[in-house]
């Protein structure tokens, strides 16, 4: 097993002109495996406890009013 201390426990890689991105997470043997790859969906973080976001926000990028209130801040 890899030193986890080294690595990042998940990391996005994000490609806005092909409305295209993946979510690596690094597992338990300390190999990244791919938690999430499209285009649409909804990418939940295992890192950030609650987080989520609709990956086609990423492009989309709609009104910050309409994000919070589907995260139920607004």
């Amino acid at each position: 097993m890899r030193d986890s201390c080294c690595f990042q426990p998940e990391y996005w890689i994000v490609d806005p002109d092909r409305e295209y991105a993946e979510f690596w997470q690094l597992d338990e043997t300390g190999a990244y495996r791919v938690a999430f790859a499209g285009s649409e969906g909804v990418y939940r973080s295992r890192e950030l406890n609650g987080f989520w976001l609709r990956v086609e926000w990423l492009w989309q990028q709609p009104p910050m009013a309409t994000v919070l209130q589907e995260w139920g801040l607004h």
